[in-house]
Protein backbone atom coordinates (compact mmCIF):
# COMPACT_ATOMS: atom_id res chain seq x y z
CA UNK A 1 0.00 0.00 0.00
CA UNK A 2 1.47 3.37 -0.98
CA UNK A 3 2.49 5.63 1.88
CA UNK A 4 -0.03 8.36 1.09
CA UNK A 5 -2.86 5.83 1.03
CA UNK A 6 -2.03 4.72 4.57
CA UNK A 7 -2.33 8.29 5.78
CA UNK A 8 -5.48 8.93 3.74
CA UNK A 9 -7.20 5.99 5.45
CA UNK A 10 -5.83 7.16 8.82
CA UNK A 11 -7.17 10.65 8.17
CA UNK A 12 -10.61 9.38 7.11
CA UNK A 13 -10.95 7.18 10.20
CA UNK A 14 -9.61 10.08 12.28
CA UNK A 15 -12.35 12.36 10.95
CA UNK A 16 -14.92 9.66 11.77
CA UNK A 17 -13.55 9.35 15.32
CA UNK A 18 -13.67 13.13 15.81
CA UNK A 19 -17.22 13.24 14.43
CA UNK A 20 -18.26 10.43 16.81
CA UNK A 21 -16.53 11.94 19.84
CA UNK A 22 -19.59 13.84 21.07
CA UNK A 23 -21.66 10.62 20.89
CA UNK A 24 -19.11 8.15 22.25
CA UNK A 25 -21.37 7.11 25.14
CA UNK A 26 -24.39 6.69 22.84
CA UNK A 27 -22.53 4.42 20.43
CA UNK A 28 -19.65 3.00 22.49
CA UNK A 29 -18.95 -0.02 20.28
CA UNK A 30 -18.73 2.04 17.07
CA UNK A 31 -16.63 4.72 18.75
CA UNK A 32 -14.35 2.16 20.40
CA UNK A 33 -13.85 0.23 17.15
CA UNK A 34 -13.00 3.37 15.18
CA UNK A 35 -10.67 4.75 17.86
CA UNK A 36 -9.05 1.35 18.26
CA UNK A 37 -8.23 1.23 14.54
CA UNK A 38 -6.09 4.39 14.52
CA UNK A 39 -2.83 3.12 16.04
CA UNK A 40 -2.88 -0.25 14.21
CA UNK A 41 -3.10 1.74 10.96
CA UNK A 42 0.01 3.72 11.88
CA UNK A 43 1.74 0.53 13.01
CA UNK A 44 0.92 -0.97 9.61
CA UNK A 45 2.46 2.07 7.94
CA UNK A 46 5.64 1.76 10.00
CA UNK A 47 5.91 -1.99 9.34
CA UNK A 48 5.49 -1.38 5.62
CA UNK A 49 7.58 1.74 5.11
CA UNK A 50 10.11 2.15 7.94
CA UNK A 51 11.69 -1.27 8.50
CA UNK A 52 15.13 -0.08 7.43
CA UNK A 53 15.17 2.88 9.83
CA UNK A 54 17.01 2.76 13.16
CA UNK A 55 13.94 4.15 14.95
CA UNK A 56 11.69 1.39 13.58
CA UNK A 57 11.32 -0.74 16.74
CA UNK A 58 10.88 2.17 19.16
CA UNK A 59 8.24 3.83 16.97
CA UNK A 60 6.28 0.57 16.80
CA UNK A 61 6.61 0.33 20.59
CA UNK A 62 5.35 3.91 21.03
CA UNK A 63 2.34 3.25 18.81
CA UNK A 64 1.61 -0.09 20.46
CA UNK A 65 1.53 1.44 23.94
CA UNK A 66 -0.47 4.39 22.59
CA UNK A 67 -3.00 1.85 21.32
CA UNK A 68 -3.09 0.16 24.74
CA UNK A 69 -3.58 3.60 26.31
CA UNK A 70 -6.39 4.40 23.87
CA UNK A 71 -8.25 1.23 24.88
CA UNK A 72 -7.71 1.74 28.61
CA UNK A 73 -8.87 5.36 28.47
CA UNK A 74 -12.17 4.26 27.01
CA UNK A 75 -12.86 3.28 30.64
CA UNK A 76 -11.17 6.37 32.14
CA UNK A 77 -14.09 7.06 34.48
CA UNK A 78 -12.74 4.19 36.58
CA UNK A 79 -9.56 5.38 38.30
CA UNK A 80 -7.44 2.20 37.87
CA UNK A 81 -8.01 2.29 34.11
CA UNK A 82 -7.05 5.96 34.00
CA UNK A 83 -3.78 5.28 35.85
CA UNK A 84 -3.00 2.27 33.64
CA UNK A 85 -3.72 4.43 30.58
CA UNK A 86 -1.30 7.06 31.89
CA UNK A 87 1.33 4.36 32.40
CA UNK A 88 0.88 3.08 28.84
CA UNK A 89 1.25 6.57 27.40
CA UNK A 90 4.27 7.23 29.64
CA UNK A 91 6.01 4.25 28.01
CA UNK A 92 4.89 5.57 24.61
CA UNK A 93 6.42 8.99 25.28
CA UNK A 94 9.75 7.51 26.38
CA UNK A 95 9.74 5.23 23.33
CA UNK A 96 9.18 8.23 21.07
CA UNK A 97 12.09 10.05 22.74
CA UNK A 98 14.40 7.09 22.06
CA UNK A 99 13.08 6.97 18.51
CA UNK A 100 13.94 10.65 18.05
CA UNK A 101 17.54 10.00 19.09
CA UNK A 102 17.76 7.29 16.43
CA UNK A 103 16.17 9.45 13.70
CA UNK A 104 19.10 11.84 13.53
CA UNK A 105 22.11 12.09 11.25
CA UNK A 106 24.56 12.95 14.02
CA UNK A 107 25.18 12.04 17.64
CA UNK A 108 22.64 13.21 20.20
CA UNK A 109 24.06 16.66 20.82
CA UNK A 110 21.25 19.20 21.36
CA UNK A 111 22.46 21.98 19.06
CA UNK A 112 19.38 24.14 19.43
CA UNK A 113 19.44 23.84 23.22
CA UNK A 114 23.11 24.79 23.32
CA UNK A 115 22.32 27.78 21.13
CA UNK A 116 19.24 28.75 23.17
CA UNK A 117 19.93 27.57 26.76
CA UNK A 118 16.68 29.09 28.07
CA UNK A 119 14.70 26.71 25.89
CA UNK A 120 14.68 23.91 28.47
CA UNK A 121 13.33 26.12 31.30
CA UNK A 122 10.75 27.46 28.86
CA UNK A 123 9.66 23.96 27.89
CA UNK A 124 9.62 22.85 31.52
CA UNK A 125 7.43 25.80 32.50
CA UNK A 126 4.52 24.46 30.42
CA UNK A 127 3.85 21.27 32.44
CA UNK A 128 4.84 23.05 35.66
CA UNK A 129 2.20 25.74 35.17
CA UNK A 130 -0.36 23.07 34.32
CA UNK A 131 0.56 21.01 37.39
CA UNK A 132 0.31 24.07 39.62
CA UNK A 133 -3.19 24.77 38.33
CA UNK A 134 -4.26 21.12 38.71
CA UNK A 135 -2.61 20.43 42.06
CA UNK A 136 -5.68 21.15 44.25
CA UNK A 137 -7.77 18.71 42.21
CA UNK A 138 -5.39 15.75 41.75
CA UNK A 139 -5.44 14.11 45.17
CA UNK A 140 -3.91 10.62 45.01
CA UNK A 141 -3.24 11.07 41.28
CA UNK A 142 -0.63 13.77 41.88
CA UNK A 143 2.40 11.46 41.58
CA UNK A 144 1.21 9.60 38.42
CA UNK A 145 0.39 12.93 36.74
CA UNK A 146 3.81 14.38 37.73
CA UNK A 147 5.58 11.33 36.28
CA UNK A 148 3.60 11.52 33.07
CA UNK A 149 4.22 15.26 32.77
CA UNK A 150 7.94 14.54 33.06
CA UNK A 151 7.70 11.98 30.26
CA UNK A 152 5.87 14.52 28.08
CA UNK A 153 8.62 17.07 28.75
CA UNK A 154 11.29 14.53 27.79
CA UNK A 155 9.42 13.68 24.59
CA UNK A 156 8.99 17.29 23.49
CA UNK A 157 12.61 18.13 24.37
CA UNK A 158 13.76 15.19 22.26
CA UNK A 159 11.72 16.48 19.31
CA UNK A 160 13.21 19.97 19.58
CA UNK A 161 16.72 18.51 19.91
CA UNK A 162 16.56 17.08 16.36
CA UNK A 163 17.07 20.57 14.93
CA UNK A 164 19.91 20.58 12.39
CA UNK A 165 20.21 16.78 12.43
CA UNK A 166 17.46 15.90 9.98
CA UNK A 167 15.61 17.48 7.10
CA UNK A 168 13.62 20.60 7.91
CA UNK A 169 10.37 18.83 7.01
CA UNK A 170 11.11 15.97 9.38
CA UNK A 171 12.07 18.34 12.20
CA UNK A 172 8.99 20.53 11.80
CA UNK A 173 6.53 17.65 11.52
CA UNK A 174 7.87 15.83 14.57
CA UNK A 175 8.22 19.00 16.67
CA UNK A 176 4.75 20.31 15.82
CA UNK A 177 3.37 16.83 16.47
CA UNK A 178 5.07 16.69 19.88
CA UNK A 179 3.63 20.04 20.95
CA UNK A 180 0.17 19.16 19.66
CA UNK A 181 0.44 15.95 21.72
CA UNK A 182 1.25 18.12 24.74
CA UNK A 183 -1.79 20.27 23.98
CA UNK A 184 -4.05 17.24 23.65
CA UNK A 185 -2.97 15.80 26.99
CA UNK A 186 -3.29 19.20 28.65
CA UNK A 187 -6.89 19.41 27.43
CA UNK A 188 -7.60 15.95 28.87
CA UNK A 189 -6.19 16.98 32.25
CA UNK A 190 -8.01 20.31 32.40
CA UNK A 191 -11.30 18.76 31.35
CA UNK A 192 -11.03 15.83 33.77
CA UNK A 193 -9.77 17.58 36.90
CA UNK A 194 -11.01 21.18 36.66
CA UNK A 195 -13.86 22.37 34.48
CA UNK A 196 -15.62 20.79 31.56
CA UNK A 197 -14.15 22.31 28.41
CA UNK A 198 -16.74 22.95 25.67
CA UNK A 199 -16.45 20.32 22.94
CA UNK A 200 -13.53 18.72 24.78
CA UNK A 201 -13.98 15.24 23.18
CA UNK A 202 -13.65 16.78 19.70
CA UNK A 203 -10.70 18.98 20.70
CA UNK A 204 -8.88 16.15 22.46
CA UNK A 205 -9.29 13.59 19.70
CA UNK A 206 -8.56 15.96 16.81
CA UNK A 207 -5.30 17.14 18.42
CA UNK A 208 -4.32 13.58 19.41
CA UNK A 209 -4.91 12.18 15.92
CA UNK A 210 -3.03 15.07 14.32
CA UNK A 211 -0.11 14.68 16.77
CA UNK A 212 0.37 10.96 16.18
CA UNK A 213 0.11 11.34 12.40
CA UNK A 214 2.61 14.21 12.29
CA UNK A 215 5.17 12.42 14.47
CA UNK A 216 5.07 9.21 12.45
CA UNK A 217 5.12 10.97 9.09
CA UNK A 218 7.91 13.27 10.28
CA UNK A 219 10.08 10.34 11.37
CA UNK A 220 9.40 8.62 8.05
CA UNK A 221 10.51 11.79 6.25
CA UNK A 222 13.87 11.47 8.01
CA UNK A 223 14.36 8.14 6.25
CA UNK A 224 13.68 9.75 2.86
CA UNK A 225 16.40 12.37 3.09
CA UNK A 226 19.39 13.25 5.21
CA UNK A 227 20.24 16.73 6.43
CA UNK A 228 20.37 19.08 3.47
Amino acid sequence: MKSNLWFLIYALIGVAVVAMSMYQWDYPLIYGALKGALMPLLIGFVLTNMRQMKCYFTVVLALLFSWVGDILLLFADTEPFFILGLAAFLIAQISYFIGYTKAMDKNFEPLIIRKYPLLIPLLASIPMILLRALNPYLGDLLLPVILYSGALLIMTTGAVSRYGKTSLKSFLMVTVGAFVFLLSDSLIALDRFMNNIPYSPILVMSTYILAQGLIVRGLWKHGLGAVR
